[in-house]
């Protein structure tokens, strides 16, 4: 009679080898990432008389953090006065820190909350422009699915991932009948 032999082998689990995953394909995309930045915003704010167009000098213009603008702000920049005065152009210089999100060769967000620079001068009455500000028209996507996206109002948003900005505001004031 023959004998049938049978030979077991088990081997334990942590035994196996797992291989790497491959590597990606040349020319593959790279995975998004997004990360926490701080936004440095070069503020110009330009005043004019909104009669004349004539540029208005010595116009005190401040920066006034609200909301995330403040909340999220780097520490040291979340109550630092931010005051300027126009010069004979009728423009002032403000620098801003805010935090926000960027993604590598994307768009940087500032999240500015809202924040709006606060403008007053002699015999004018006293204004102010939302940080966040969009020039032109709201940007309306959709609808798809019954969904409407609007632009946010709160942030401003850039093209790129440079994270030191300039922003322009042109602000025209009225004059006081009262003064």
């Amino acid at each position: 009679m023959r004998t049938l032999l049978c030979l077991c082998v088990l081997l334990p689990v942590a035994t196996l080898r797992c291989e790497p995953p491959a590597k990606p394909a040349t020319g593959s995309r790279p995975e998004l990432a997004i990360v926490a930045v701080t936004v440095q915003l070069d503020i110009s704010v330009e005043v004019t008389d909104a009669d004349t167009g004539a540029p208005i000098r010595g116009a005190t213009v401040e920066l006034v953090r609200s909301g995330d603008g403040k909340d999220l702000a780097p520490v040291e920049a979340r109550n630092a006065p931010r005051t300027a005065t126009t010069n004979d152009r009728g423009i002032a210089h403000l620098e801003a820190a805010f935090g926000g999100h960027s993604v590598t060769g994307g768009w940087v967000e500032a999240f500015t909350g809202n924040s709006f620079v606060a403008l007053k001068a002699p015999k004018y009455v006293a204004s102010r422009a939302f940080v966040s500000t969009p020039s032109g028209r709201l940007e309306i996507n959709g609808p798809e699915q019954g969904k409407v996206a609007v632009q946010h109002l709160d942030r401003l948003s850039f093209h790129g991932d440079e994270t030191r900005r300039k922003v322009l505001y042109h602000v025209t004031l009225h004059r006081d009948k009262n003064a």
